[in-house]
C-alpha cells in the first residue's frame, strides 16, 4: 500500500505527540528523583541529573523543528526585515555563542516590512544555524540588497566545506545531511519557509564555504504597499512544496 502526503503528514503528527509525552514523561521521573535523592548522592553523581533532561529538551525541540515541515503555522502578520534578523541571530546565539555574523544591508532596507513574519524568521534562522555549524568559530558574512527584478535578496556566505556539486539537488531535502549526529531538518525547514511567502533559496558557488541566497519577490498587489513576500493565507499549497 502506497502512502499519500495526508497518511505522511497524520503519522507525522503521531510519532512527535509520542515522542513529546516520552520526553515529558522522562523528565518528570527524573525532577522527582533528583529531588528525592538530593541529600543521598555525591556532587558529582548530581550532574547527572542535568544532563538527562537536556536531552530531553533536544528532543522536544526535535518535533517542534519536525512541525515546520509538515504542519501549518501561524503567520505571525507583517515584520520587519531588522526586527527578524535581530530575533534569528540572538535564537542562534543562544546554541551558538560563537556566532561571529557580519551584517551589511542596502541603505534602508532593514526598514523593509515581510509579509508572513514566522516564515521568513524561520528561514532566516535555519540557514544562519547552518552556516555557524558549517565551520565552529568561522565568520558568517549577509549581504542585503534590493533587486529590480527578484526582490529582497539575502546572501548568506559561511567558511565552512561548501557544498559539493553532486549533492546540491538533494542538500534541501528532509533528513539528508553529510554531518554526524545531525539530521538534515534546517535546509528543508528553510526552503518550506520561503516557500510559503512566495521566495525561494538559490545555491551560490563561493571561493570558500557555501552561498544561499534567500530571495523574497515584492508583492504586486498595490493594497500591500509593496511589501515583500506574498501573503500566506494566499498561498494556494498550505503544505507548500518540500
Amino acid at each position: 500500500m502506497e502512502l499519500n502526503d495526508q497518511d505522511v503528514r497524520r503519522m507525522n503528527r503521531v510519532l512527535r505527540h509520542r515522542l513529546r509525552n516520552w520526553a515529558t514523561g522522562i523528565q518528570n521521573a527524573i525532577s522527582l528523583m533528583a529531588k528525592e535523592l538530593d541529600d543521598r548522592l555525591a556532587p558529582q553523581e548530581k550532574e547527572y541529573f542535568p544532563l538527562i533532561l537536556n536531552e530531553c529538551h533536544d528532543l522536544q525541540r526535535l518535533t517542534d523543528r519536525m512541525s515546520l515541515l509538515f504542519d501549518d503555522t501561524p503567520s505571525g502578520g507583517d515584520g520587519s526585515l531588522a526586527e527578524i534578523l535581530d530575533v534569528a541571530i540572538s535564537h542562534v546565539q543562544a546554541n551558538v555563542p560563537t556566532l561571529n555574523i557580519d551584517l551589511s544591508m542596502a541603505p534602508g532596507l532593514e526598514k523593509a516590512v515581510i509579509a508572513g513574519r514566522a516564515w521568513m524568521l524561520v528561514a532566516f534562522e535555519e540557514i544562519v544555524r547552518n552556516a555557524a555549524e558549517a565551520k565552529v568559530g568561522g565568520r558568517i558574512v549577509v549581504i542585503g540588497e534590493l533587486d529590480a527584478q527578484s526582490g529582497l535578496i539575502l546572501h548568506i556566505t559561511d567558511e565552512g566545506a561548501g557544498i559539493a556539486a553532486d549533492q546540491a539537488d538533494n542538500v534541501f531535502l528532509p533528513f539528508f545531511t553529510t554531518r554526524p549526529r545531525h539530521l538534515g531538518l534546517g535546509l528543508a525547514i528553510a526552503r518550506r519557509g520561503l516557500n510559503q511567502i512566495g521566495g525561494m533559496i538559490v545555491i551560490n558557488r563561493s571561493a570558500s564555504g557555501s552561498c544561499m541566497d534567500l530571495i523574497v519577490p515584492v508583492d504586486s498587489d498595490p493594497q500591500t504597499n509593496g511589501r515583500f513576500g506574498m501573503i500566506p493565507c494566499l498561498n494556494t499549497n498550505p503544505q507548500g512544496p518540500l
